[in-house]
């Protein structure tokens, strides 16, 4: 006999004996001869490749499959180990997507550290620059009965009472008693 042994042999539920040994047959087991309730199996001396089925890899069926160089099994010691890659994926192309993955988060990792410290820099800069050294525009829709230097010395970070879209408010306590709210407007 030569070719492949047909899948239909596992539907033969009555089947006692499979006796395929010393032909030519090629291919892989296949999978449906699991469900048959054998006395006896041998496969030994075809050319058989790929690997055992697991249901078929038991000591009863142990001298089953010898003969058949291209047979591997996780379970029968005596043949080589099935390769261990799923899904028809090769390994080499397994070890790029994982180099590939690995190199994407190693560079999203740094992207995002560059980031914060360009953010804390920035916040730094802010903090440590003066509102005295800032070129001011004071616009005054009524009349004002003080100067620039009695709103700037109250502009700090512990009298900030809110942050919008255009800039950030702050209490302005004047000498005279009077309170004043001071919008600072980014540029």
């Amino acid at each position: 006999l030569s070719g492949q042994i047909p899948a239909a042999l596992g539907w033969l539920p009555t089947l006692n004996t499979l006796n395929l040994s010393s032909n030519l047959l090629s291919g892989q087991i296949p999978s449906s001869l699991s469900s048959l309730r054998l006395s006896l199996l041998d496969l030994s001396h075809n050319r058989l490749a790929g690997a055992i089925p697991e249901s078929l890899s038991i000591e009863a069926y142990n001298g089953s499959f010898a003969g058949n160089p291209g047979l591997c099994s996780q379970k029968v010691t005596y043949f080589r180990r099935c390769a261990s890659y799923s899904g028809g994926v090769s390994p080499v192309i397994r070890t790029l997507i994982t180099c590939f993955s690995v190199g994407s988060a190693v560079i999203l990792v740094l992207l995002a550290y560059l980031c914060y410290l360009k953010k804390r820099s920035q916040k730094q800069d802010d903090e440590a620059r003066s509102f005295k050294d800032d070129t001011w525009n004071v616009k005054s829709f009524h009349v004002l009965n003080f100067m620039e230097d009695d709103i700037l010395d109250s502009i700090k970070e512990e009298n900030m009472i809110g942050k919008g879209g255009s800039g950030e408010v702050y209490r302005v306590s004047l000498k005279n008693g009077v309170e004043l709210a001071v919008k600072h407007i980014w540029n």
